[in-house]
C-alpha cells in the first residue's frame, strides 16, 4: 500500500491546479471476485496502465492471448499473475457498507474511472466545448474539469491551406506591421494572423463560446512544457499541454459508407461553394456531403452568413443520393442534437458526441455501467449522472458519448447523462430559469456557504453551491496548508460541512464550478486581469529580468510585463542590479488586455506619484488637460508620446519647445518623460495634438468657444481678412470668430470688392450676432442680422433681437432671417436659423438669374446669408426659405431671370424654363422649382445619337428646355433639350407621316438596324419604321439569308417596297426582293451608288466628328475591356419607338439614329432601371449599334462610313412579323404567353406599371418574371435581377435592398451581381454603399482584375485619389501573375481618365521600359496622350517605338496611326515628317532583308 499511495501522490502532484485526478477511485471499495476481465490491482487500468514494465507487459499480453485462444470468457481458467502482489493482496471486507449502499457488485463489472491527462492518449476521440476563441487557437472543456487547445492548424487542412498562401503572399505587409505593433507595445510581439479583405483565417469569425465540436487528441506534454508554436497570449498554459485537431479526416477515422444512414451525425469541412449549396469533405475517400444555402442559414454561428471553405459544420445524414457517391445532409442544430446513433458498422465508427440509447447494466458507487448499440460497453462517472437521480440495471436511458477509452481491449466507452449535454446546450442554474451557471456565478464571486455533498480522499470534494449548483474544490485548493487526504466522515471537511469558497474557473462541458477554499486566494484582491485598471498603483514582486523585459507578479494568477522603456524615470545601465527576482516594487498600471491576459506596468517614480490626470481612453482627453506622457517615436520634425491605455498624442514642432528645434533626436530620447497639454482634439479621426511648452503650470490656455453662447450679440476686432472671410476676436473674451465678407458687404450695402478695399486689420466691428461653434476647432461663427424691411416694429425687433427664439411656431411668412447653411442635400441645402429652426433652401431659390456671377446654387457648408420665409408646413414641420433678392428687397424691384416656381400650376405645358441638375440615371432629373422636378429622357438630350451623354453633364449644372408633358395628377413633369421636329413645328410640317404612305408604294429608306430575323427600316424624310422580314430579301429559296443580312450595315440606303400597312396601329413592313423592282432596278443601283459616293465624301470632317450640321460624339475604341466579358446569345423581342430621326443637313440628308422597330438582344441593364419603355427601345437600339473594339487593333475613329458592297440576294422564304410596343395590361399579358423567357418584355411591363406608380405591382411582376423564366435562361433571369435591384434602390429601405441583394447574388453568378450593385448605388449617389460592397467584391473575388479596377475607378470617381492608388498593390498580392501588367495598365487608363495624368504617364514609362514588346501597351499609352492633345509628347513615343525591332506589318500600324494624329492635333509638317520616316524606315528595312 505504501507504494501504491506513493504513486498517487506522485499523480495528483503531475495534475494541474484544480484538475488534479487519483488513479485509484475505489479505495474503500469491498474487493471483487477474480475475473479474466476486471484486474485485481486497481492501480492498473483494465486493458494495461502506463506504470507497468516491459517484462509485465509482455507477460500480461502472453497470458492474455491464451486464455482467448483456450475459450474467451471461460470459467475455472485460472489467471497466471506475474505480480505477486496482487495474486496474494487482500482487502478488508466491506460487505455490510455494500448492502448500506444497495449496489451488488458482480464479477464482470467495469470500473469506473476519472478521465486524466495520463488517461488521455494521442488518439483519444473526445467531446469538448469552446471556452475561448482567439486569432490562433480555440481553447475547450473536456470531461472531468480538464482543458486543451486547438490550433488554427488544427481545423482543417483547406483552413490550414489557406493560411499558408496568406502567410507567403503577405509576408512583407506582415512584417511592416510587426514592426508597427512592436514600437505601439514598447518591444511586445504578437502574431495577427488576419487582415480585413484577406480571408476567414481569424477563428473569431468561425466558431463562438459554448459551441459542440468533437476532435482527436494528437498531443499530450508534460505538465511545465512551454514549447511548440506560439498561440498568443490570450491561450491559458493548461490548455497548451493537451493539442486536439478537429479535422474530419481524423474525427471520421473508421467510418464507412455504410454507416451513413439517415441519421448519422458528423463533422465535414466545407470543400467548395457551388451554385445551389455546398460540397462537403467527411475524409472518405469514396463519398462526400452536399449542403444547400438554404439550410446553411441555420448553422451556428454563422447564422445567416455564408460558410466558409475550411470551415467545419457538425451534419446529419438526410439521405444518401443514388449515385451513392453523395448524401445530402443538414445542419440544423435541431436535428444534429436529437438524432439517435442506431447502429455502427464497427466500434471506430462510433463517434464522441452521438446520441446513443443505453442499457444500465450495472450501478456502483461511482458510477454507471452502461451497454450501448447492443454490445458495446460504456460507464458514467459521477459528475455525469443527474443530480438525485435514481437507476437501476435493465433500466434504458439516452447518454450522450463523452470519450472513447483506446487503452482498453475492446475498446469502451465513457458517456453522460447530464440534460445539458443530452440537448448539447449550456447548463443552466435551474430548468425553469433561462440563466447560466456561468452568467450567475461570475469568476472571482465569494460565497460564504458551501456545503460539501462528498469527498474523493486523494483528489477533492464536490460542493452544493446552491440547489441545483455545483462545484468541486480540488484538494490542493481547500487550505493554504498542505492536505494528505479528505475522508467523507471526519475532519473539518468531511460530508455536510459548510465553508467560504470562491469562485476560480468553470467547467463549462461538466457544469461545474471549479472552487477554492484557501483564504489567502478568497481574500486576494487582484485574481485576474480583467480585476486591474488602468491607472491603479499596484505592488508586484520581481519574477525574473530577460533582455527584453521584466516580469512582476502581482497575484498569485496575475503577472505583468514592464518594457525597458518604464524600469524608471532614467535610463539603467545595469538593471539587472535593482531588479533581483523577491525584490518588492511598486508599480502603475500602464495598459490592460483582458482578451489578451496582458498586463503592462511602469515603473517611472514620476508616473506612479503622479497627482495629474490620467489620459486611458480616447474619451478621456479634454482641451487644455495637464497630463504626464512618455516619449514613444522621434520623428523628423515631431514625436510622439505615449499615454495610459495605450494611447497615443502627437506634438508638432512648433509646440516642442519655447525657442525653436533644430534636431528633435539630440533634444528629446525615447522613454524620456514629459509634462503635455492637449490643445487639439479631432474626433473623426481620434488624433490629439499636444504641447510641451503650454504644459506650464502658470500657463493661461487660450479662451474656448464655452466662454460664448450662440445668439450672444459682441463686438469684435478684425485679425485677419482672407478671401471670402474675415477672422475676429471676440471682445472681452477673446474668442476666435469667422464672418462672411458676403454679409458684412450686405450689412454695409455695398460690393465685395469695396469692402476688402475699406476694412483693415485692427477695425472695431459692432453687434456681431453668434451663429454658431465648432468646437474640434475652438472658433465660431458670427453675423450681422438682416436689416428688418417691415414697418412692423415688433417684427423688426424679433428679427434681430429674438432670433434664439425663432421656432416653426413663432417664424412668420416673408420674415428675413440670418441662416448658415449646415449640410448639403440633393435638392439644394438645409439651413439653420437661430438654434432650434432647420429649413430648406432649394437650389431654384437661391439667385432670381441662375447663371449670374458669383451665384452658388449649392452653397459651402457653414455659409452665412439672409433668408426670408417663404412656406411654413407646421402639420410636417417643415419651413422653406429663399435668397432671391425679388423676396428679399422686393422695393429695389431687380430682374427676374429665372421665375419662381412654387407649385406646377406656375407651369405649362410648352414653357420653357431653366434649372438644375439633380441625378445623372436613365437621363437627367432636374430641379425646376420647389420641390419641383422634371426628367428628361435620353432621347430627348440631343438632336443627334450621343453614346457618352453622361459626360456632357454634371450634377449641380444649369441646363434649359421646353416642357413637352405635365401631369399635375401624378406631378410628372418631361423637358426636351432637343431643338429638333419635336419642337420646330416648321420642320415637322415638312417631315412625311404615316398617312403619306399606301401599300405597294417603292420608297427610299435606312437601315437602322440588322438582326438576325430581318432588317428595320427608316424611310427618309419621316418618323416612318418597320421590318423587313428576311424572308423578303431574296427571290432565291436555295439561298442563305444569315449571309446575305451580313451584307447590310446600319446606315446603309435601300429601296424598298411597301407590303403592309396599318396607320392607326402604326405597323408597316417592308420587302426588298429584286422581283418587286424590274422596272427600276438599274435607276435604283445608280442612286445607291450615288449615295454611297455622297457618304463617303465628307471623310475629312467625319474623321473630326462633324456631320452636316449636327455634332457626333467621337466613340473611341474603349481598352478596358474585362477578361470576364463574354459574348451571349440574343434573343429577338421587336417594339415599337416612336423617337425621331435628326435632320443632317437641311437638304433632307439624314444620320439613321433610331428605329421604329429596334429587336432587342438579351437585354442587360446598364445605367439602372428604365422608367418608359421608349428608354428601353432607345437603349437597345444604341447598344445593337456598338461596335465591337479590341485592345490590339488601332483605333478607329467614328462617323467615317464604309462603302455598301452589293448584295447577291439568294433566299427566299415567307413569313410576316408585325409587333408593336403593348399598351395594356391585358396586351402585356397576351405577349408574355407567347415569349414567356424575354427579359426585357417583362422589363417593360415593370416600367409600364411605374408609369402608373404602380411600383408593389411591378415588384410583384419582377417576382412573376424570375419564377416564369426558364432555369436554363440564366442571362434573362440577371436581367430581371438587376431591375428589381434598380427598383429596390430607388423605392425601398435600406434592409429590403440588401435582402434582395443577398437573394440575388445566391441565385447568380455572385461576382456580377456585386459589381452591377456597386454600379446601381454609385449611381444612386450612394458612394458609401457602394464602397462597402466593392470591398466585399475584393474579399470574395480578389482573383479578378474587373473587380479591382472597377473599384479604382469608383474611388477616382469620388476624388479620393489616395484610396484608388492603394488599391493597386492590394490587387497585385490577390491577382495571378499573368494579370498584373494589365491591371497596372488599366490604372493607368484611369490616372488619365479620372485622375492625374502625369501619374498614368509615369505608370505607362514602367511598362513599356519592363515590356518594350507588349506593343499594345505602346498603342494605348498614344491613345492616352492623344485625349492630352499635347502631339510633342506622342512624337516622342512614336520616334521610342521605331527604335524597337517591329515587323513590317507592326511598323505601318504604328504609322497610320502617326500620320491620322499628326493630321487631326498635329500640323500639316509633322505630318509631311511622318511619311518621310514612314519612306525611311521601308528603305532600311529592305536593305537590311537584302543583307
Amino acid at each position: 500500500m505504501s507504494k501504491k499511495r506513493s504513486r498517487d501522490d506522485q499523480n495528483a502532484r503531475d495534475q494541474p491546479n484544480l484538475a488534479k485526478r487519483p488513479r485509484n477511485l475505489s479505495e474503500n471499495q469491498p474487493p471483487r471476485v477474480k475475473s479474466s476481465l476486471v484486474a485485481d490491482d486497481v492501480d492498473f487500468p483494465r486493458g494495461g496502465g502506463t506504470n507497468m514494465t516491459a517484462v509485465e507487459y509482455k507477460s500480461l499480453k502472453k497470458e492474455a492471448m491464451k486464455e482467448v485462444a483456450d475459450e474467451l470468457f471461460k470459467e475455472g481458467v485460472e489467471k497466471k499473475s506475474t505480480k505477486p502482489k496482487a495474486k496474494h493482496s487482500k482487502k478488508p471486507s466491506t460487505k455490510g457498507k455494500e448492502k448500506e449502499v444497495g449496489h451488488e457488485i458482480e464479477n464482470d463489472h467495469i470500473r469506473v474511472e476519472f478521465l486524466n491527462y495520463k488517461r488521455l492518449l494521442v488518439g483519444t476521440k473526445v467531446l469538448c466545448v469552446v471556452t475561448k476563441v482567439s486569432p490562433l487557437a480555440l481553447v475547450v472543456s473536456l470531461p472531468n474539469l480538464l482543458i486543451a487547445h486547438i490550433p488554427l492548424t488544427g481545423i482543417s487542412p483547406l483552413l490550414t491551406q489557406q493560411l499558408d498562401e496568406r502567410m507567403e503572399t503577405s509576408e512583407e505587409e506582415e512584417d511592416e506591421e510587426s514592426e508597427v505593433d512592436s514600437g505601439s507595445d514598447n518591444g511586445s510581439k504578437d502574431v495577427k494572423p488576419s487582415k480585413e479583405g484577406n480571408g476567414p483565417l481569424n477563428l473569431t469569425t468561425l466558431f463562438q463560446v459554448g459551441q459542440y465540436i468533437r476532435a482527436v487528441v494528437t498531443a499530450v506534454h508534460p505538465q511545465r512544457y512551454t514549447g511548440g508554436v506560439y498561440l498568443g497570449a490570450g491561450v491559458d498554459k493548461a490548455a497548451r499541454r493537451v493539442e486536439l485537431s478537429m479535422s474530419p479526416e481524423q474525427v471520421n477515422a473508421g467510418i464507412t459508407k455504410a454507416d451513413l444512414t439517415e441519421g448519422f451525425t458528423l463533422p465535414a469541412v466545407i470543400k467548395s461553394i457551388e451554385d445551389h449549396g455546398y460540397i462537403l469533405d467527411f475524409g472518405l475517400s469514396d463519398i462526400s456531403g452536399f449542403l444547400s444555402f438554404k439550410n446553411a442559414k441555420v448553422s451556428p454561428p454563422q447564422k445567416g452568413k455564408k460558410l466558409e471553405v475550411g470551415s467545419v459544420v457538425e451534419c446529419a445524414v438526410k439521405k444518401l443520393m443514388p449515385n451513392g457517391r453523395t448524401c445530402d445532409v443538414t445542419v440544423d442544430p435541431a436535428v444534429v442534437k436529437t438524432s439517435l446513433v442506431s447502429e455502427a458498422s464497427s466500434i471506430k465508427a462510433v463517434l464522441a458526441g452521438s446520441l446513443v440509447q443505453a442499457l444500465v447494466t450495472a450501478v456502483l458507487p461511482n458510477g454507471l455501467n452502461l451497454q450501448i448499440l447492443g454490445f458495446y460497453e460504456g460507464t458514467v462517472d459521477t459528475f455525469h449522472i443527474k443530480p438525485n437521480g435514481k437507476y437501476k440495471a435493465g433500466q434504458k436511458v439516452k447518454a450522450r458519448i463523452l470519450y472513447d477509452v483506446i487503452s482498453t481491449t475492446p475498446h469502451r466507452f465513457a458517456l453522460t447523462l447530464l440534460p445539458h449535454l443530452i440537448s448539447l446546450d449550456a447548463r443552466h442554474s435551474s430548468p425553469k430559469e433561462n440563466t447560466t451557471i456561468q452568467s450567475q456565478f461570475p469568476v472571482g464571486t465569494v460565497i460564504d456557504d458551501v456545503k460539501v455533498v462528498s469527498a474523493q480522499s486523494g483528489w477533492g470534494l464536490t460542493c452544493e453551491v446552491t440547489e441545483g449548483v455545483y462545484g468541486f474544490a480540488h484538494i490542493s485548493q481547500v487550505s493554504d496548508v498542505h492536505v494528505e487526504s479528505l475522508p467523507e466522515t471526519s475532519g473539518q471537511w468531511k460530508i455536510g460541512t459548510i465553508h467560504r469558497a470562491r469562485i476560480m474557473s468553470y467547467s463549462a462541458l461538466d457544469g461545474l464550478l471549479q472552487l477554492t477554499f484557501r483564504e489567502s486566494v478568497i481574500d486576494e484582491k487582484i485574481l485576474r486581469v480583467s480585476d486591474l485598471q488602468v491607472g491603479v498603483r499596484v505592488t508586484g514582486t520581481v519574477v525574473e529580468l530577460t533582455e527584453t523585459h521584466l516580469r512582476v507578479k502581482l497575484s498569485e494568477g496575475v503577472t505583468a510585463t514592464v518594457f525597458p522603456l518604464h524600469y524608471a524615470d532614467i535610463t539603467l545601465k545595469n538593471p539587472q542590479k535593482r531588479f533581483k527576482p523577491g525584490v518588492s516594487v511598486k508599480a502603475r498600471v500602464l495598459r490592460v488586455d483582458a482578451e489578451q491576459q496582458r498586463v503592462q506596468l511602469t515603473l517611472k517614480k514620476t508616473l506612479v506619484q503622479s497627482d495629474l490626470p490620467i489620459i486611458s481612453k480616447f474619451e478621456d482627453a479634454k482641451l487644455n488637460i495637464l497630463t504626464h506622457a512618455v516619449v514613444c517615436r522621434l520623428m523628423e520634425k515631431t514625436i510622439a508620446v505615449e499615454l495610459f491605455g495605450g494611447l497615443r498624442a502627437l506634438v508638432p514642432a512648433k509646440e516642442l519647445d519655447e525657442t525653436p528645434v533644430v534636431s528633435v533626436q539630440s533634444r528629446f530620447k525615447l522613454g524620456q518623460l514629459v509634462k503635455i497639454r492637449v490643445f487639439q482634439i479631432d474626433n473623426e479621426e481620434r488624433k490629439l495634438l499636444a504641447s510641451i511648452k503650454r504644459a506650464d503650470l502658470d500657463y493661461v490656455p487660450p479662451p474656448t468657444v464655452d466662454d460664448v453662447g450662440v445668439e450672444d450679440v459682441l463686438n469684435a476686432t478684425i485679425s485677419e481678412i482672407q478671401k471670402d472671410n474675415v477672422v475676429v476676436k471676440l471682445a472681452p473674451s477673446g474668442v476666435t470668430g469667422l464672418l462672411a465678407i458676403s454679409n458684412l458687404a450686405r450689412h454695409r450695402d455695398t460690393g465685395i470688392a469695396a469692402i476688402k478695399s475699406t476694412i483693415n486689420a485692427g477695425d472695431l466691428l459692432t453687434e456681431l450676432v453668434v451663429v454658431s461653434k465648432n468646437e474640434p476647432k475652438n472658433f465660431v461663427i458670427v453675423a450681422y442680422p438682416p436689416k428688418p424691411k417691415s414697418t412692423n416694429k415688433e417684427d423688426a425687433s424679433g428679427s434681430a433681437v429674438t432670433l434664439h427664439k425663432i421656432t416653426i411656431d413663432t417664424v412668420k411668412l416673408g420674415q428675413i432671417l440670418p441662416a448658415y447653411v449646415i449640410a448639403s442635400k440633393p435638392f439644394g441645402s438645409l439651413v439653420r436659423i437661430g438654434k432650434y429652426l432647420s429649413a430648406r433652401l432649394f437650389a431654384t431659390d437661391v439667385s432670381d438669374d441662375y447663371t449670374s456671377e458669383g451665384v452658388k446654387a449649392f452653397p459651402d457648408v457653414d455659409s452665412l446669408f439672409n433668408v426670408a420665409v417663404v412656406n411654413i408646413d407646421k402639420e410636417n414641420k417643415i419651413v422653406d426659405v429663399s435668397c432671391r433678392a425679388s423676396r428679399l428687397r422686393p422695393a429695389d424691384k431687380p430682374a427676374v431671370v429665372d421665375k419662381e416656381v412654387q407649385r406646377l400650376e406656375d407651369l405649362k405645358l410648352g414653357d420653357t424654363v431653366r434649372g438644375f441638375v439633380k441625378n445623372i440615371k436613365n437621363g437627367l432629373f432636374v430641379i425646376v422649382g420647389r420641390d419641383i422636378d422634371a426628367k428628361v429622357q435620353i432621347k430627348e438630350l440631343f438632336d443627334e445619337y450621343i453614346k457618352d451623354w453622361e459626360s456632357r453633364f454634371q450634377l449641380h449644372q444649369v441646363v434649359k428646355g421646353k416642357i413637352i408633358k405635365l401631369d399635375a395628377e401624378n406631378r410628372q413633369i418631361e423637358l426636351t433639350f432637343r431643338s429638333g421636329d419635336r419642337i420646330n413645328a416648321k420642320s415637322a410640317a415638312k417631315r412625311l407621316g404615316w398617312n403619306d404612305f399606301k401599300v405597294h408604294q417603292k420608297v427610299d429608306g435606312l437601315v437602322k438596324a440588322v438582326e438576325n430575323y430581318g432588317l428595320f427600316v427608316e424611310i427618309k424624310d419621316s418618323n416612318v419604321s418597320g421590318l423587313c422580314h428576311k424572308s423578303e430579301l431574296s427571290d432565291n429559296k436555295e439561298a442563305d439569308v444569315s449571309r446575305a443580312l451580313e451584307g447590310f450595315q446600319k446606315g446603309d440606303l435601300v429601296r424598298a417596297k411597301i407590303l403592309t400597312l396599318e396607320p392607326e396601329k402604326r405597323r408597316i413592313s417592308f420587302g426588298l426582293k429584286p422581283s418587286y423592282f424590274e422596272d427600276d432596278i438599274e435607276m435604283a443601283d445608280v442612286e445607291s451608288e450615288d449615295q454611297d459616293e455622297d457618304l463617303d465624301e465628307p471623310e475629312d470632317d467625319e474623321f473630326l466628328g462633324i456631320q452636316g450640321g449636327g455634332i457626333v460624339a467621337n466613340d473611341e475604341q474603349d481598352h478596358d475591356q474585362s477578361e470576364d466579358d463574354s459574348d451571349e446569345s440574343e434573343e429577338q423581342v421587336v417594339v415599337t419607338s416612336s423617337v425621331p430621326a435628326a435632320l443632317r443637313n437641311e437638304q433632307t440628308e439624314q444620320t439613321g439614329q433610331h428605329s421604329q422597330q429596334v429587336a432587342a438582344p438579351k437585354f442587360e441593364i446598364k445605367g439602372g432601371l428604365k422608367w418608359s419603355m421608349a428608354e428601353l427601345n432607345e437603349e437597345n437600339t444604341q447598344h445593337a449599334s456598338d461596335d465591337d473594339t479590341s485592345e490590339d487593333e488601332p483605333n478607329t475613329y467614328p462617323g467615317k462610313s464604309k462603302k455598301k458592297s452589293k448584295k447577291k440576294i439568294q433566299l427566299d422564304h415567307t413569313a410576316d412579323m408585325h409587333n408593336k410596343a403593348p399598351e395594356s395590361t391585358s396586351e402585356f399579358e397576351r405577349m408574355l404567353r407567347t415569349t414567356p423567357n424575354s427579359s426585357f418584355l417583362w422589363i417593360q411591363y415593370m416600367s409600364f406599371q411605374l408609369q402608373l406608380s404602380e411600383i408593389e405591382k411591378a415588384k410583384t411582376i419582377g417576382r412573376r418574371a424570375l419564377s416564369t423564366i426558364g432555369f436554363r435562361e440564366e442571362q434573362e433571369k440577371m436581367n430581371v435581377w438587376i431591375a428589381l435591384l434598380n427598383l429596390e434602390v430607388t423605392y425601398g429601405t435600406e434592409e429590403s435592398v440588401e435582402g434582395l441583394f443577398k437573394e440575388a447574388a445566391q441565385a447568380n453568378d455572385s461576382k456580377s451581381i456585386h459589381l452591377r450593385f456597386a454600379s446601381i448605388l454609385d449611381e444612386a449617389q450612394m458612394s458609401d454603399k457602394a464602397e462597402e460592397i466593392y470591398k466585399r467584391a475584393t474579399k470574395k473575388f480578389g482573383g479578378s482584375a474587373k473587380v479591382w479596377t472597377l473599384f479604382g475607378e469608383h474611388y477616382l470617381k469620388l476624388g479620393k485619389l489616395e484610396d484608388s492608388r492603394q488599391l493597386l498593390p492590394r490587387s497585385l498580392q490577390s491577382l495571378e501573375k499573368r494579370k498584373h501588367l494589365k491591371v497596372i495598365s488599366k490604372f493607368a487608363q484611369l490616372e488619365y481618365r479620372l485622375g492625374q495624368p502625369e501619374r498614368g504617364r509615369t505608370i505607362f514609362e514602367g511598362i513599356i521600359t519592363s515590356h518594350p514588346k507588349k506593343y499594345d501597351q505602346w498603342s494605348i499609352y498614344i491613345d492616352m496622350e492623344a485625349k492630352q492633345g499635347d502631339i510633342g509628347n506622342i512624337r516622342g513615343i512614336f520616334e521610342r517605338v521605331f527604335l524597337q525591332k517591329l515587323s513590317t506589318k507592326k511598323a505601318k500600324f504604328f504609322f497610320k496611326k502617326w500620320l491620322a494624329l499628326e493630321k487631326s492635333i498635329g500640323d500639316e509638317a509633322g505630318a509631311e515628317a511622318v511619311k518621310s520616316k514612314a519612306v525611311e524606315w521601308t528603305e532600311q528595312n529592305m536593305k537590311a532583308g537584302d543583307t
